[in-house]
């Protein structure tokens, strides 16, 4: 079995973490990855898709990612890693398909990828920026 580095504990060699994800159903997720295809979602993910969790049922965020059950799911991805979701291997193992977050954004050919622009700061580029550059 692969190790599992998760993004969403594990700092980078920048020292971020992944992002908290969001769903469609209007729920927080500890990342993007974890909200998969409810037939694809199994026990450990479906904590996070409690009603009492839903964006629209709580004053504070705080009250969902420092819930009891969010607290527990870190300690699992920490303690007991072979209880983690197989998307948690899937994008956070050795060897996972998507280990380096940022490796779409490099391999961009700079003459026809106008960028993101939330992601000025590795590389993207607005479009204002070219407007300027050409003006």
């Amino acid at each position: 079995m692969p190790k599992l580095i998760p993004k969403c504990t594990t700092p980078d060699e920048n020292g971020n973490t992944q992002c908290l994800g969001h769903s469609a159903e209007g729920y927080i997720t500890p990342c993007c990855y974890i909200d998969s295809y409810i037939k694809e979602r199994g026990i450990p993910q479906d904590i996070f898709y409690q009603e009492k969790f839903k964006i629209s049922n709580v004053e504070d965020i705080k009250d969902i990612t420092q819930s009891k059950e969010w607290i527990d799911f870190y300690t699992m991805l920490q303690e007991n890693p072979a209880d983690a979701p197989r998307v948690c291997y899937e994008m956070c193992g050795t060897g996972a398909r998507n280990r380096d977050k940022y490796s779409y954004l490099r391999a961009q050919n700079k003459d026809n990828f106008i960028g993101w622009p939330l992601f000025k700061e590795i590389g993207g580029f607005h479009v204002d920026d070219l407007l300027e550059k050409n003006d």
